[in-house]
């Protein structure tokens, strides 16, 4: 069962990839959701907890997804606005995954990713104060789940987890894309951003939800 809904998945971010780099509206918007859907249930099926903090930090980032279909600026900073949710659920839920939780540790794994990311939004142009107050916001965010997830990896040598640590790349990769296309290359972004981005996203949380599968396991053995 879960072979046949990992192949699935698989299929249908095919199909999506595709329906994004030939802009395909009507696939994409059947796509989009489905993937959603399917991503949801395989985390359902195989997590022993089902974290609802977890659910709702995943049902957020598939909401920004479809909200970043349309090139609105309105929508756009609405989908900004959710995937902060999105990130504070995820902070939360890995802080008592994680536990204990080295805070200097992580401030200091947070510093980089902002100075990237405060960098980049400098020298955007043309950004209203709302967008510029959200995406100060996300990329805080960013940066303290990226730390969180850094901090465990270098200071416990015993749980290593090597997918959370991707995952945590990936989605600086996705961010990194969406500022460029969204904020930088608005009038002559390249056809390959938006697929690029969709595949990032469906990466990174297919190897949060690997990832923390592997945590679960690795608490039980601890705590047996």
């Amino acid at each position: 069962m879960q072979t046949i809904l990992f192949l699935t998945i698989a299929i249908v971010l095919s199909v999506e990839l595709y329906a994004e780099f030939m802009q395909l509206p009507k696939i994409i918007l059947v796509a989009k959701p489905l993937l959603n859907v399917l991503i949801l249930i395989y985390y359902w099926l195989r997590s022993e907890k089902r974290s609802a903090a977890l659910t709702f930090s995943l049902v957020a980032a598939f909401a920004t997804s479809i909200l970043f279909i349309t090139d609105n600026s309105t929508y756009v900073l609405f989908g900004v606005i959710l995937f902060a949710f999105h990130r504070i659920a995820l902070i939360y839920f890995l802080s008592k995954l994680l536990e204990p939780i080295y805070y200097f540790a992580v401030a200091i794994a947070s510093i980089p990713v902002v100075i990237i990311f405060l960098y980049l939004l400098s020298i955007s142009a043309n950004l209203d104060t709302a967008t510029i107050v959200a995406l100060i916001v996300i990329s805080v965010l960013l940066a303290l789940f990226v730390g969180i997830i850094l901090a465990n990896y270098m200071l416990k040598d015993e749980n290593n987890n090597s997918w959370l640590l991707i995952s945590a790349l990936m989605f600086i990769a996705l961010q990194l894309i969406v500022y460029i296309e969204k904020y930088y290359l608005v009038e002559f972004s390249p056809k390959i951003l938006r697929p690029t981005a969709v595949l990032f996203l469906s990466l990174a949380l297919l190897s949060l939800i690997k990832g923390v599968l592997t945590q679960e396991k690795l608490n039980r053995n601890t705590s047996t």
